[in-house]
């Protein structure tokens, strides 16, 4: 059983020089008010009309475990427990890779708390909670220490590229976000505009209301931002609900990018493998049955240094036909080789990778996908503060 969905620090919020969000401190309605996030500009972004944020999109755990959300203004910024005014509590909300503290109106959840102590210990559960998974995330995303050498003589740094002319880069359409289909509505992976990425719910603003598209053998058209369940598990992932208006041609993948693919993007295909590569990689494996797999899944310089990686993927077929069989990607890096850094994600059945994006800031994004007979996801891997490391996600099946 599985659906998850994972954040990245890598943040971004301005296109064409705008930003796509209200400027906190600039006025604005004050904490416990109503609000509603609007279309910006244009149709991109959001408007927020509170101070500091509105809590449209963010749940809320509850002193008795449970979650609510609602459409009211928080507060200050950047609290600790105990630091919010009378009828407030300081929250902290659960973000893997930033503190995101804020005062919010104590009676949230209905009732407030009927004593100052009681106030005291959801705050201080919060943060717990709230330091504890940024914490994980980091130990998730750090390298593996062990990594077997390999001959030198196999990998070959990049030659330097001779010097051109500088040719402006072409303007990158707005909004390039990667989903998936969960019927008509869109399970929101990871979105890039110009220089900057963007993962989860952030990236609803690139699709606003009306958006008409073809993505799954369908052309579709955006009627709002919700949570979707994956029926599965009943977890969340942020996504964007819509209507199907009439069949389109196409392969009808589940998965992709909408409503077009980034200038940068390069598909990717199965190549055979050098045998000196192949038989490296075979000596890393716990099994290698007759039947094994290894083709070159991707070339790309993945982590932003002067060499670029290689990307292998080990498939082992299924004996049942009803099966889709098993594959795992590997990761041939400078003078060593790994599996993916994959640590944390919900990977089953078949790991296909789709193509790369290459990023301005270095390095490129890397998008798999995964198949199993219960389930299906869509996974990027790319450049961290740690390393080459997971992105985003998301994933729904039994």
């Amino acid at each position: 059983m599985r659906s998850h969905a994972t954040n990245s620090s890598i943040r971004g919020f301005l296109f064409g020089g705008l930003a796509l969000l209200t400027l906190a401190g600039c006025g604005g309605d004050p904490i416990g008010d109503p609000c509603a996030l609007t279309s910006g500009p244009m149709g991109f972004g959001f408007d927020d009309p509170c101070k500091t944020k509105c809590l449209q999109l963010e749940d809320v755990t509850c002193p008795n475990g449970s979650k609510v959300r609602k459409a009211v203004c928080a507060g200050r910024m950047g609290c600790d427990p105990g630091g919010c005014p009378s009828g407030q509590i300081c929250y902290s909300f659960e973000d893997p890779f930033d503190q995101d503290f804020y005062c919010i109106p104590d009676d949230i959840c209905g009732a407030p708390p009927e004593t100052a102590a009681e106030g005291l210990l959801w705050e201080r559960e919060a943060r717990r909670r709230s330091d504890a998974l940024r914490s994980r995330f980091k130990k998730l995303r750090a390298r593996s220490p062990s990594e077997p050498t390999l001959p030198a003589v196999t990998l070959e740094p990049k030659p330097a590229p001779a010097a051109l002319p500088a040719i402006p880069p072409p303007a990158a359409p707005p909004g390039n976000v990667l989903v998936e289909a969960w019927g008509a509505d869109l399970a929101l992976v990871v979105c890039l505009s110009g220089t900057t990425v963007a993962t989860g719910g952030d990236c609803a603003k690139y699709l606003p209301t009306g958006t008409e598209m073809v993505h799954a053998g369908w052309r579709l058209r955006t009627t709002h931002t919700t949570m979707l369940e994956c029926p599965a598990t009943s977890d969340g992932v942020p996504g964007v609900a819509a209507e199907q208006l009439e069949i389109a041609p196409g392969p009808g993948d589940r998965w992709g990018w909408v409503p077009a693919a980034p200038p940068s993007w390069k598909p990717m295909t199965l190549s055979p493998l050098d045998p000196a590569l192949a038989a490296l990689v075979r000596s890393q494996l716990r099994k290698t049955p007759e039947n094994l797999r290894l083709e070159l899944a991707a070339l790309a310089d993945l982590d932003g240094d002067p060499n670029e990686e290689r990307v292998v993927r080990a498939f082992y077929p299924s004996a049942d036909p009803e099966k889709p069989g098993h594959s795992t990607l590997w990761l041939i890096d400078d003078d060593s080789i790994n599996p993916m850094p994959t640590q944390g994600m919900e990977l089953n059945g078949v790991e296909d990778v789709r193509g790369v994006v290459p990023l301005d800031s270095g390095g490129a994004l890397l998008v798999f996908t995964t198949e199993w007979a219960g389930g299906s996801g869509v996974h990027v891997v790319g450049p961290t503060d740690e390393g080459l490391g997971p992105i985003a996600e998301v994933a729904c099946g039994s």
